[in-house]
């Protein structure tokens, strides 16, 4: 077993442990292994309570180079900063997705984060919303933001 390997495994079996071992899961932020990365911020967003992740999660989004680990970055940020009409981060990650080459779904992981930042809504509400209702949305934010 690789040491890549047998980080992800471990990651993988915190299930229900995942916020006692927030430490550990931060620290695997900076690992060079994209893989490990990509791993260990799913838990850190979805299943943990870390005050000091947005900070990661904002200089991550000025570094990252692979495309899956920042589609991650923005989700978590874009949740962080739901409803918060916070047009800087919006022009950060826009700066980020531009910055690797907008590979497919960052457009729509994009919008997303427009939609969470400047209306709230959440994974439930996006997902709900019919396409016309999202390009209403976001004709309207994209006027006025």
């Amino acid at each position: 077993m690789t040491e890549r390997e047998g980080i992800i495994q471990k990651i993988d079996s915190l299930k229900g442990r995942e916020q006692e071992n927030a430490p550990w899961l931060l620290s695997l932020l900076d690992h060079e292994d994209n893989m490990v990365r990509f791993c260990a911020i799913r838990p850190l967003i979805y299943a943990c309570s870390v005050p000091n992740l947005p900070e990661k999660l904002r200089a991550m989004l000025d570094n990252e180079s692979d495309d899956d680990v920042l589609l991650l970055v923005i989700s978590g940020l874009a949740s962080h900063y739901r409803g918060s009409k916070d047009l800087q981060i919006l022009r950060r990650i826009q700066n980020a997705i531009e910055r690797v080459g907008g590979a497919s779904g960052t457009r729509d992981t994009f919008d997303d984060a427009k939609l969470e930042v400047m209306l709230g809504c959440d994974s439930k509400q996006l997902a709900k919303m019919s396409s016309a209702e999202r390009q209403k949305q976001l004709a309207q934010i994209n006027v006025t933001g």
